[in-house]
């Protein structure tokens, strides 16, 4: 993947697996949203936001992901999570440990309120 990601309209989320350690701070990352011909999607009124679980079924979240749009009329936002923020993972002691993989989802709500899938996967957390 290049940086920025660019998300296309009209697709349903891309995986995005993400490694991070406990008390640093990831991000931020950066991501453009085109149309299809690859123009800018003019965000002006969305709002970007996720979450990160425990497990896919829990009903609460461990964390919030709010999204910033830096640039809207050419589709950049951004998205990062502070130290502080990811001490609350727990994390094992390899990637490859369970209580390593904690899911996260990323969406888009257009200002019709629309909700649009852009990214999911597993935030990768270790000590």
């Amino acid at each position: 993947m290049t940086w920025p990601a660019v998300n296309t309209i009209g697709f349903l989320g891309e995986r995005l697996d993400w490694h991070a350690r406990r008390m640093t701070t990831f991000g931020p990352m950066r991501f453009v949203m085109a149309n299809p011909d690859n123009t800018p999607v003019d965000l002006t009124g969305c709002e970007v936001f996720g979450w990160i679980k425990t497990t896919i079924d829990d009903e609460t979240n461990l964390l919030t992901l709010e999204g910033v749009i830096t640039t809207p009329t050419a589709g950049e936002y951004e998205i990062g999570v502070t130290a502080e923020d990811l001490a609350i993972l727990k994390g094992g002691r390899d990637v490859i440990d369970s209580e390593s993989r904690y899911p996260w989802r990323l969406f888009l709500r257009d200002h019709l309120t629309r909700v649009t899938p852009l990214y999911h996967g597993f935030v990768i957390c270790v000590k």
